[in-house]
């Protein structure tokens, strides 16, 4: 993709998905996540978007251990923690077919040509075959890496953004 066309997708579609995202879970759990989470998350995203599901899977087991001890209200808050960072992990790897992730969204947005077919189990390939192969594996792991260091951080830049903007005044 070019800068044009990742400049595009970030002001479409991936907006409109974190604009979607941040409404269906604030008006089902409120605003759990601190302002510094939230920080933490922009950072992240911004400058290492391949650890966005390990920091949501940590701060998701964070949430749950606290969760477990509390009571009440505070528990209340907790669960809503844990959901919270589950929907960032959902977001960024979601597998689901019914739902979306920026996983789903690349794997959509691959070109034809970087499609790589797998070998028939047992099948004998050439030496030409097997570079032809490697080198196709390589340009889709580059196109994929590249995706991700553009997609990622537009996704979340906008995710975060949103979120404040909708937290109440005095939670600001």
């Amino acid at each position: 993709m070019t800068e044009t066309d990742f400049e595009v997708l970030a002001e479409t579609a991936l907006r409109d998905r974190a604009v979607a995202a941040v409404d269906e879970f604030t008006r089902a759990h409120g605003h759990p996540a601190s302002r510094a989470q939230i920080k933490g998350l922009r950072l992240i995203a911004a400058n290492e978007p391949g650890e966005l599901p390990k920091f949501a899977d940590k701060q998701r087991t964070r949430a749950e251990k606290r969760e477990a001890g509390a009571r009440g209200e505070r528990k209340e808050l907790l669960a809503a923690e844990v959901a919270f960072w589950k929907l960032v992990g959902d977001l960024c790897i979601g597998r689901r077919k019914e739902g979306w992730s920026l996983l789903l969204q690349r794997d959509a947005d691959l070109p034809g040509e970087l499609h790589v077919e797998k070998p028939a189990p047992g099948a004998k390939q050439s030496k030409e075959e097997q570079a032809a192969h490697k080198e196709s594996k390589e340009r889709r792991a580059a196109w994929e890496a590249d995706w991700d260091r553009h997609a990622c951080p537009a996704f979340f830049q906008v995710f975060c953004a949103h979120y404040l903007y909708r937290m109440p005044p005095e939670r600001r």
